[in-house]
């Protein structure tokens, strides 16, 4: 198994916010980020006081808490989420962190009750539009349209299917994705297009070719890093790619990573994740965010 880094942060915020032309972006799969009131829309009954995981509001509060800190340590301006239940948990989540986040979030048809959402400081991004697109194959994408530092940009967040699921569900997700990403350039020929999520899939060399997209978060896979560990391994699976970037360049990216964060397993130490199978851990997630840093091609200046 490959070495982990412990102290593997590679934290460029120290200078973020000297340049007013200068941003974050970061994506986080949040692990079920589930209430505690059963849904009667979907089968949540895991994530109750009765379920199996006795779910209740002191482990929901912690697992914000532990959320929280996270993301106030990372800053971004723009955060994309996945995995969160609904709209309530997202206002949750909001209210539990000390950044000033406005958020977007719009019902998906997940059969499970999982939902994606977009959080943005409000004087670096103004929303233009929000919709969801079908994806053919569960999950929509979530579009944000707007203007970032004054330039046009349009966000998509997702969360592709897992390897549970077949290979022809999988293949028809990742194409409705690469028609939409390419739809959307072409209608917009002069905007940046940021691909973030959950692909559940590490960026291989023939994903590379389908989607063509800068991809600065690969040079971590081939050293052996990533945002979730499987199968004796760490894998990139969470990305962030950015299409078309006429008004923006990426000055940097990384996977956030802390002690806190993680625990040690019989098979090394892993991302410190809330659920087990069919019993309740305790910690925040099991993925790790991931992270860009976009310069604005107009220049920097100084607050």
């Amino acid at each position: 198994m490959k070495r982990l880094l412990l102290f593997w942060t590679i934290v460029l915020w120290a200078t973020h916010g000297l340049y007013a032309q200068t941003c974050g972006v970061a994506f986080y799969n949040v692990e079920n980020l589930f209430d505690t009131i059963p849904s009667p829309f979907y089968d949540d009954t895991k994530f109750t006081p009765q379920g199996i995981y006795r779910w209740d509001t002191e482990k929901y509060r912690n697992k914000l808490k532990g959320l929280a800190r996270v993301l106030d340590e990372i800053r971004a301006d723009v955060v994309g989420l996945a995995e969160v239940e609904n709209e309530e948990v997202v206002r949750d989540l909001v209210r539990t962190l000390q950044t000033d986040y406005c958020y977007i979030h719009h019902t998906s048809n997940d059969h499970r009750g999982i939902d994606l959402a977009f959080l943005y400081k409000g004087d670096r991004f103004e929303v233009k539009k929000s919709w969801l697109t079908p994806s053919y194959a569960g999950r929509e994408f979530l579009n944000v349209k707007g203007l970032l530092m004054g330039d046009s940009i349009q966000f998509i967040v997702c969360h592709l299917p897992s390897v549970f699921n077949t290979k022809k569900i999988r293949d028809k997700a990742l194409s409705a994705l690469e028609y939409h990403v390419k739809l959307t350039i072409a209608r917009n020929p002069n905007h940046t297009v940021v691909v973030m999520g959950d692909m559940n899939r590490e960026y291989t060399p023939e994903l590379q070719k389908r989607l063509g997209y800068q991809a600065p978060l690969l040079k971590f896979d081939s050293l052996g890093y990533g945002s979730y560990y499987i199968q004796d391994q760490w894998k990139l699976i969470d990305n962030i790619f950015v299409c078309n970037g006429q008004d923006f360049c990426v000055s940097n990216s990384g996977i956030y990573i802390q002690a806190y964060m993680l625990h040690r397993t019989q098979y090394g130490r892993q991302p410190f994740r809330t659920f087990g199978s069919n019993y309740y851990i305790g910690g925040i997630s099991d993925h790790l965010p991931v992270y860009v840093i976009l310069d604005s091609q107009h220049g920097l200046t100084v607050n």
